[in-house]
Formats: structure tokens, C-alpha cells, sequence
């Protein structure tokens, strides 16, 4: 009996962490504001709270109280503010100029009631690297070609691509691709089959995250395809 009541009770808790929980991206040295759902009632014995990081154990420091506003004495300093129409209950929570150190777990409670927040610090990808920069490949066989992107939050997102020799476009290539994430770099591989038609051609790839508009791409790498002329008497 008292395992069901356990198991139950934490499936609850779970279910209203992971449900209740928004994933935020704010950019380095912007502002991010977090929108409690909820209204403080004047009506209300209830105040509405921020806590956030550090945390010591299950207990996090005190950012905002409907009450008392701002707590200059957080990590955050000048840089946290209140936003929001307080008149209509609103007690939202800025960061100004964010920094990484910013980034972490904050909850806006008012009475029972909890909504967290999973604040993340978005870095753009500034470069991506191929190799080898050459490839050269007997027809028929086959060689790994990788492309590693640099730091950045969210993990980049990696395409690839090759150039042939007469075109002005590039083809997208997506069989034997796979992409993994270690820590905040992408990974990316991809197994070429060498094929006549490609002698001559580049191969290259590009990396983007929603932090930026425009992908960063990585230097060329020279396809040899090497291929055997059957002479016959």
C-alpha cells in the first residue's frame, strides 16, 4: 500500500514539474523577462514569490515579492527588476544584460500554485571545422568525413553539402549523416561513397542554432575519386 502511494505521489510531482516547466533562451547580454501566469489578489493573504539560484538543498534564493519588490541582496544586483502592471496583479521578473551565470532554475509561487521556469543562456555557433580537407577514395569505397561546430547553446544544427565541378549550386546531401551532441558541440559525420561523378567536386558543411540568423560554414574539402580503366584485347 504505501509503495502505490509513493509511486503515485511521484509520478504527481513529475508530472507537474516537467509539464508545468518552460524552457527560456535568452541571448548573452540582452534582457529576459519570465511572465508568472499568475495574478496576485489584493483580496489575498497569499504572496506572490520568485525564487531561483542558488539553491541550498530544495531551498532557492528569494528574488521578487509582491510585497516587497526587488531583493537588491541577490547575485543579480541592479539587474533584476520588477515588470509587469501591478495594479492588475502582474509581478514578472527581469534580468537585465544576462549573463551565463544567470542561467538556472526559477519559480514563480503563489499560494499552492508553482511555474517553473528553465532559464538557458543562448550562444551563437561561430565556426564549424571539416576533415580531413581532403578526400581521396577508390570508386565504390567508402570514408568518413567529420564536422565539428563549436560551442553554443542550443546545440547546432549541421548540414551537408557538395559542390560539383560545372554547377553553381550546391546539393544537399542527407544519406549517411549522423549527427551527435557532446556537451555544447555538435558532431557530425558522414560517410561518403566515392563515385566518378564527384572527382573534382568540394565537400562542405554548415552550422546554425536559433541564436543566429545566418549559418557559419566550413572550409572545402577536395574530392579525388580514384577509378580503374578496364582495357580489353
Amino acid at each position: 500500500g504505501k509503495r502505490i502511494y509513493l509511486f503515485i505521489y511521484l509520478f504527481i510531482y513529475l508530472f507537474i514539474y516537467f509539464v508545468g516547466q518552460t524552457i527560456l533562451y535568452g541571448r548573452l547580454n540582452t534582457n529576459a523577462t519570465l511572465n508568472c501566469p499568475f495574478r496576485q489578489s489584493v483580496t489575498d493573504s497569499n504572496t506572490l514569490v520568485w525564487i531561483g539560484p542558488p539553491y541550498t538543498g530544495d531551498l532557492g534564493t528569494i528574488y521578487i515579492t509582491s510585497n516587497d519588490g526587488a531583493n537588491p541582496d541577490t547575485v543579480l544586483g541592479n539587474r533584476l527588476s520588477v515588470v509587469g502592471n501591478h495594479t492588475a496583479g502582474e509581478y514578472n521578473m527581469k534580468i537585465s544584460n544576462l549573463q551565463q551565470s544567470d542561467k538556472g532554475r526559477y519559480t514563480c509561487e503563489y499560494g499552492n500554485q508553482r511555474k517553473y521556469f528553465d532559464l538557458r543562456v543562448a550562444v551563437a555557433v561561430t565556426s564549424i571545422t571539416i576533415s580531413p580537407t581532403t578526400v581521396s577514395v577508390v570508386e565504390g569505397r567508402s570514408l568518413q568525413v567529420t564536422c565539428t561546430s563549436s560551442d553554443s547553446i542550443p546545440t547546432a544544427s549541421v548540414t551537408w553539402y557538395i559542390l560539383r565541378q560545372g554547377l553553381s549550386t550546391a546539393v544537399k546531401l542527407n544519406i549517411g549523416v549522423n549527427s551527435t551532441q557532446h556537451n555544447m558541440k555538435t558532431i557530425s559525420t558522414l560517410l561518403y561513397t566515392g563515385d566518378p561523378v564527384d572527382n573534382a567536386a568540394y565537400l562542405y558543411c554548415s552550422a546554425t542554432n536559433e541564436e543566429q540568423n545566418m549559418p557559419v560554414q566550413s572550409e572545402n574539402s577536395s574530392i579525388t575519386v580514384l577509378f580503374f580503366i578496364v582495357i580489353t584485347c
